[in-house]
């Protein structure tokens, strides 16, 4: 484990921005709490599970793939949004439309556009 404490792309590199995530944002830790439904290619539809956390007028969406394969959801009822973070650690800041592409075994982290 100490040798993970500084090294990018590590499980407690992911940890660490996972946290400092959930501090800066109030949405993360104390927001209003909404599922949703996961629309998309049937993967997504059986292996997605998907919600929004809300406060102060800012909204992020969590989807995480639960599966060993991709999985495509459709964002038409959400919005777009950028990327905050990703489990792979490789995905920050990056906009995403019409769909969220996820890779296997994947989370993301999405700050939704107001």
């Amino acid at each position: 484990m100490a040798t993970q404490r500084n090294v990018l792309h590590s499980v407690i590199w992911l940890y660490r921005c996972l946290l400092a995530l959930r501090r800066s944002e109030p949405a993360l830790s104390i927001g209003s709490y909404q599922a949703v439904t996961v629309e998309g290619d049937n993967a997504a539809q059986q292996s997605v599970l998907a919600f929004i956390r809300e406060a102060d007028g800012c909204r992020f969406l969590i989807a995480l793939n639960l599966a060993s394969h991709p999985a495509r959801m459709s964002l038409s009822a959400i919005g777009e949004g950028t990327v905050a973070l990703s489990t792979h650690l490789d995905r920050g800041g990056i906009t995403v439309r019409d769909y969220l592409e996820l890779r296997a075994d994947e989370g993301v982290t999405v700050v939704l556009a107001p």
